[in-house]
């Protein structure tokens, strides 16, 4: 589910910016109405010309942080809408995490921190990403922001179990905080209402596993299959449900 950060050429301005750009527009006004008066007495044209700096000093900056706002919106927007594994260089990565700075410090509604943190999840940052995602469901965000956040759980506990051993038999000794963050991220995908692709699936099976409960974990293989047929599970996974 696709969420965007809404932009605009007011959007991420601070107050005192708003106020700045809006006081350069009535100078402006100002100076041409000057102008055109000196121009129609034959007066000198110095004093009415001395207005438009100050109309390039009020209005300028604020217009500057609109543009760079809005670049900094359009660059988060793409990357939290691509797959991890796409390749990024160093410093196109920076240039999502400064992006994500800038958005967060001017705009940091519910949308925004989900569309950051997708974004973050895109370059590999995954406890970033966590962390904000963590933030935004403690906000109780409504149901099209909550759903948003899915990607992000499963790149967490995709994180938690890719290095767990896929033990032969359930039950197997695991450490309670992993445990406990497994059973969360697991609890928070695998709804009724949940609509996740055959990939999620087989993850939150592998979550599933390292909790010992190979009923569910089976349940969620099943799913996956049947979206798609073909979809990767590791054999180790099909071994330890087939026992």
């Amino acid at each position: 589910m696709e969420i965007t950060i809404e932009r605009g050429f007011f959007s991420g301005l601070y107050s005192y910016e708003i106020a700045l750009l809006a006081m350069g527009v009535a100078l402006f006004l100002v100076g041409i109405w000057a102008l055109i008066l000196a121009i129609r007495k034959d007066g000198s044209l110095v004093q009415p010309l001395a207005i438009f700096p100050f109309v390039l000093v009020f209005a300028g900056y604020p217009s500057l942080q609109a543009v760079k706002f809005d670049e900094a919106a359009l660059a988060l927007n793409r990357a939290a809408n691509t797959a991890v594994d796409q390749p990024r260089s160093p410093s196109q990565k920076q240039v999502i995490e400064d992006s994500a700075a800038m958005v967060l410090a001017r705009a940091p509604s519910l949308h925004a921190q989900v569309v950051a943190a997708n974004a973050y999840r895109a370059i590999g940052e995954v406890d970033k990403a966590y962390a904000l995602a963590e933030k935004v469901d403690a906000a109780k965000p409504p149901t099209d922001v909550a759903k948003a956040l899915a990607p992000v759980f499963e790149a967490k506990l995709t994180q938690t179990v890719q290095e767990l051993p896929i033990a032969e038999t359930p039950g197997a000794a695991m450490d309670p905080a992993q445990m406990a963050q497994i059973d969360k991220l697991v609890k928070r995908l695998d709804t009724p209402a949940a609509n996740l692709p055959a990939q999620t699936r087989v993850t939150i099976a592998r979550g599933y596993l390292a909790l010992g409960d190979d009923a569910k974990a089976a349940t969620n293989v099943d799913k996956a299959l049947v979206l798609q047929h073909d979809v990767k599970v590791d054999p180790k996974v099909l071994q330890r449900l087939s026992r």
